[in-house]
């Protein structure tokens, strides 16, 4: 790769990026920030709004994780394919090896990303897992792991850098994959060969099997939603996770986003009456429903068919037993039923009398809706059970 002049070039705005790899091993202490509980990089608006999202899996296995997750990242921060990053990565490790993707052989990055060994400096000193020469990655460089310092031969910092150098390329090129993916090699969008190489790759990354169709990505940007307790004081995330997230304190609660609501009733059987349930029209959770009930009298003029906001209060919360629970609900119901374990099913109405239960369960469902509340920067709840009852669809959106 050689160096390109880039004294015009814009970068894209910068957005919050959060990586949850399943297999992290043996990490630093700065390294540890970003896999286990993600760590915000950049500017985040007031009030809870948040950005991207980037769970592992948007890759095909042939990239595992940790990379898997730094790769889709680092592509998704400066707006260039995930695909594309994972495919420069292994042309740089094999060589140009022609475009049978077959023939390319994931490389095994060093410690503490994985047990392979410390990557090879090319006859023109080009370093690390992206192959910089120094002159390319001194204006390309990127602090991705958020430590302080930019390192050609770490795994997150030389990804974030080679996707913000493929953003430029890409731009450069007009849109063109296939020439931006040359110009890595040769600083100019003619090298057709590597280009060829990589843009099979890429292909194959793209649908993450030979003939098969991308996965779609379960996380997303969560910018279209605010924290809804933003108001609520003294908030108390002490209270547990069941089938949904209990809060205690006092003030109004806002929707998630812009929505519908489906439910406004001042006296459902819900313990305190009061039930709010809406469906989110943005976001990554579009199509999902969400309960507000107990302790949060039904706000003055919310009613069934109306359109809301996140700046739409839809009900007052009260410090009182059995204080406020919010969750994912069941949609197209006349009473909101919370997801609640029932065998396979995992749910039934918590107060069915025909169903009596213990109301000491954590559920997946009431751990995502946690999840996403941390995003909005709310204190996570504890779970108050040793097992967390059923499983998410594939197709849930991860926090």
């Amino acid at each position: 790769m050689r160096f390109l002049n880039l004294s015009r070039c814009l970068l894209v705005s910068a957005i919050l990026v959060c990586v949850f790899p399943s297999a992290a091993k043996a990490l630093s202490q700065d390294q540890m920030n970003i896999y286990n509980s993600g760590i915000n990089y950049f500017d985040v608006e007031a009030g809870g709004s948040g950005g991207s999202c980037i769970s592992g899996g948007t890759l095909p296995a042939a990239i595992p994780e940790p990379a898997n997750g730094i790769f889709t990242a680092a592509a998704t921060k400066f707006g260039v394919p995930a695909a594309l990053v994972g495919a420069i990565y292994f042309v740089e490790n094999n060589g140009k090896q022609g475009t049978d993707p077959s023939v390319y052989k994931w490389r095994d990055p060093p410690p503490p990303y994985g047990q392979g060994s410390p990557y090879l400096v090319s006859s023109a000193s080009a370093k690390g897992p992206f192959q910089f020469l120094d002159g390319t990655w001194a204006s390309q460089g990127q602090d991705g792991n958020g430590d302080g310092t930019t390192d050609v031969l770490d795994l997150t910092d030389a990804a974030f850098g080679a996707a913000h150098y493929l953003k430029v390329l890409v731009d450069h090129a007009g849109g063109n994959i296939e020439m931006a993916a040359g110009g890595y090699e040769a600083g100019h969008p003619v090298d057709s060969e590597y280009g060829k190489d990589a843009y099979a790759l890429y292909q194959y990354f793209l649908t993450g099997s030979t003939g098969g169709t991308a996965a779609p990505n379960p996380c997303g940007d969560i910018s279209a939603y605010r924290n809804p307790l933003r108001d609520v004081s003294p908030l108390d995330s002490s209270l547990g996770i069941d089938a949904g997230v209990d809060y205690g304190g006092e003030g109004p609660v806002y929707a998630l986003g812009d929505a519908t609501v489906d439910v406004a009733n001042p006296n459902s059987g819900w313990v305190g009456g009061n039930v709010v349930a809406y469906t989110l029209s943005s976001g990554p959770a579009a199509g999902k429903t969400v309960y507000v009930a107990e302790n949060c009298t039904v706000a003055p003029g919310i009613q069934a068919g109306q359109h809301i906001s996140s700046g739409t209060v839809i009900c007052n919360m009260h410090n009182a037993y059995p204080f406020m629970e919010t969750g994912w609900a069941i949609s197209g119901t006349s009473t909101p039923i919370a997801y609640w374990p029932n065998g396979a099913k995992c749910y039934y109405f918590e107060q069915d009398p025909a169903n009596p239960i213990k109301d000491k369960t954590s559920t997946a469902y009431g751990t995502n809706f946690n999840d996403l509340m941390v995003k909005l920067n709310v204190k996570s709840a504890p779970t108050i059970s040793s097992n967390v009852t059923c499983s998410l669809p594939s197709d849930w959106p991860k926090w």
